[in-house]
């Protein structure tokens, strides 16, 4: 794969929403006549009967509660205060706004009911997560908060007879005092090759000007090996992917979930492509997942989303 793809080419747009590839069970319901499908990626994408995106690959879901202001996520945590370092039991409820109930049904996307990202306030720290479904539609986890601090929690789901959904709590430990002011991260771009267990992975973002905020982009991932250094064609499927992208603003305020744009991507490598479109000019701290040798692997690059070249 030489070049990247012209803006263009790239209708994405960022809703603070998961990237998902739902299963049938998000179909079980009752399609009625003159019904409208889209993609939860590609919002320009319809069509009048179920079917898959066809630039992204991902299913696409009933038209119907649109509004994201519809669901609700409550948490709870066992002590009510988390020790840095000692595991806590997380309690989670999605709620229904409009019908005034707690959500006891979700989709399987990329293989699980329920991802959650946690995320430290300085971005350093990072975990993937998967709440399993108890009773009276209670999600629980058991969760380590490695240092004190405070902690962003991104709960990418999708309701059976919603839409995907990504929304965002906070978790404190014991003892801490909120300071955003003094306690936000002093991010630089780092870009460069990152070694993730016994792989290289190196970030090819758009040339000449790079990532212009509030424009689709399209980046790619190249993974060699540590070692040799030799383009890899082993990637594994990671929960249904050839890898996962989180993408997080540098303030916490904006997150999305992607997963490859498998038009244009290797399923086992070398070379993954990602679309984003990154909504404000700023710092952005992104992490990837992928899987190698029964290992999943984790990179992390920080990326800036500057403000778009004026004239010609």
């Amino acid at each position: 794969m030489n070049g990247f793809l012209p803006r263009s080419s790239m209708l994405v747009v960022w809703t603070c929403l998961v990237v998902s590839c739902l299963t049938p069970v998000a179909f079980a319901q009752d399609v009625k006549p003159g019904a409208l499908f889209v993609c939860p990626m590609h919002a320009d994408v319809r069509a009048d009967v179920a079917g898959r995106c066809p630039r992204c690959g991902m299913k696409l879901v009933l038209a119907g509660a649109l509004s994201h202001d519809r669901y609700a996520l409550e948490i709870r945590t066992e002590p009510k205060a988390p020790r840095a370092g000692q595991a806590a039991r997380l309690y989670l409820q999605v709620r229904d706004v409009d019908k005034k109930t707690v959500v006891q049904d979700f989709a399987e996307v990329h293989e699980r009911i329920f991802h959650l990202f946690v995320v430290s306030e300085d971005l350093a720290e990072f975990e993937h997560i998967h709440p399993a479904l108890g009773k009276n539609g209670t999600l629980e986890v058991d969760l380590t908060l490695p240092r004190a601090g405070r902690y962003q929690l991104y709960a990418d789901f999708v309701p059976a007879d919603g839409t995907p959904q990504l929304l965002a709590r906070t978790v404190y430990t014991s003892g801490h005092i909120d300071d955003p002011a003094s306690n936000r991260p002093r991010l630089e771009p780092d870009t460069g090759p990152k070694h993730a267990g016994g792989s290289l992975v190196e970030l090819q973002l758009p040339p000449g000007a790079g990532l212009i905020a509030g424009e689709s982009q399209a980046f790619r991932l190249h993974f060699r090996d540590g070692t040799s250094g030799v383009p890899l064609t082993d990637l594994e499927p990671y929960l249904g992917a050839p890898a996962h992208l989180l993408v997080v603003s540098g303030d916490l305020v904006d997150a999305a979930h992607s997963h490859p744009a498998v038009q244009f991507s290797s399923v086992n490598g070398p070379d993954v492509v990602f679309e984003a479109v990154f909504p404000r000019p700023g710092i952005y701290r992104m992490w990837v997942q992928f899987q190698r040798q029964g290992r999943v692997e984790l990179a992390a690059f920080t990326v800036a989303a500057s403000v778009a070249p004026s004239g010609p």
